[in-house]
């Protein structure tokens, strides 16, 4: 069976971007992250599925023109920035490993290089950076960058060894207040018996107030006593879940593995953002890497507001227009998430306003 790996050679160009990035994903289900940036600046955009700006442009009419940056839906929770600056003239390879589901970067140059891993735990919502770099000639930072926009409240702070970033919504005059925080520490440091090479470990702890109203607190504590030991058994779990996850279906074409490849991509992308019964994903999934994110731009104009991130505004996910087609009396369509449950199960506000949709 061939290894499912999507490969590039150059940094990604269109991320960040107000519809669907370019650059490799990763995620759990609840939790994805977006690969940015060059070799010696390398960006990762955390996204949450339920890290919404519940902001009214998103559900008026077709007519209204609202400013691409002052509109809500899902919007990025964060932002991790790793700092190589010795190798700003690298050669860039990063892989997409959708059976194991991780992110790989690997720069090199002349005889010194670095390789980072980046791996979304499947059983927990924290992130593993794994850097393996040539010591001590490569320097290595990781931090938390702040993300403000219009209507955005962000906070920095470090308490006992961790750094975090908070990003929230909370104007009076959206549907529902979002708050989530990106928890950043040093797990381990590790150097090989020659002493030439190092690998260090950071975890980042991602956690909303729609997860629990102590999201800050249970965050800061999670990383903040998280052991190389805890790091090992995260990844071990991760792996035998993804295993468990490919063992249900598969297919293998031989002598046709880019159509292979793009059956594995599909379904990838989907499992990495489709396990938060609470907020299912909206048509680019949850990889949000820019506010005020929208489908699609045809002859040069976006989409209206209420398609950006509104799951009424697919087509067939609309309530109102599926009684109308269907005739079942309360029936909605059902989501493609774990448990089929009804897509208004997930978010009421779909109801209101289904039949101003065409």
């Amino acid at each position: 069976m061939q290894k499912h790996v999507f490969s590039i050679t150059e940094p990604a160009k269109q991320t960040p971007k107000i519809n669907l990035p370019d650059g490799l994903i990763t995620g759990n289900g609840d939790v994805t992250v977006t690969l940015a940036g060059g070799p010696d600046r390398v960006r990762v955009y955390i996204g949450k599925a339920d890290f919404w700006k519940a902001d009214e442009p998103i559900y008026r009419n077709y007519s209204e023109r609202v400013p691409q940056e002052e509109c809500g839906g899902l919007c990025p929770l964060g932002l991790a920035e790793l700092l190589l600056p010795h190798m700003a003239w690298a050669d860039y390879r990063a892989e997409q490993d959708m059976d194991g589901a991780s992110i790989s970067l690997h720069v090199k140059d002349r005889d010194q290089s670095a390789d980072l891993r980046v791996t979304v735990c499947a059983a927990e919502n924290t992130i593993l950076f794994e850097l393996d770099r040539s010591f001590p000639m490569v320097s290595a930072s990781l931090a938390l960058l702040p993300m403000p926009g219009p209507k955005t409240i962000t906070e920095t702070g470090e308490e006992r060894g961790v750094s975090w970033t908070v990003r929230g919504f909370d104007d009076p005059e959206f549907r529902f207040p979002t708050w989530g925080i990106c928890a950043l520490r040093e797990i381990s440091r590790s150097r090989s018996e020659d002493g030439r090479r190092e690998k260090i470990v950071w975890a980042v702890a991602v956690a909303t107030n729609h997860d629990t109203a102590a999201y800050r607190y249970e965050a800061v504590e999670r990383v903040g006593v998280m052991t190389a030991e805890d790091c090992g058994r995260l990844l071990a779990e991760h792996a035998e879940w993804w295993k468990d996850f490919w063992s249900k279906s598969g297919v293998s074409l031989p002598g046709n593995e880019d159509l292979e490849l793009y059956w594995y991509s599909g379904i990838y992308a989907c499992a990495c953002c489709m396990r938060n019964k609470k907020f299912p994903p909206g048509i680019w999934g949850t990889y949000a890497t820019s506010d005020g994110m929208q489908f699609s731009e045809v002859a040069g104009h976006s989409r209206p507001p209420s398609a950006r991130g509104d799951l009424r505004a697919r087509r067939g996910a609309d309530p109102a227009r599926y009684r109308r087609q269907h005739g079942a009396k309360g029936a909605g369509p059902r989501s493609h998430v774990p448990g089929g449950a009804d897509r208004t199960d997930f978010h009421p506000r779909t109801l209101r306003g289904g039949d101003q949709h065409p």
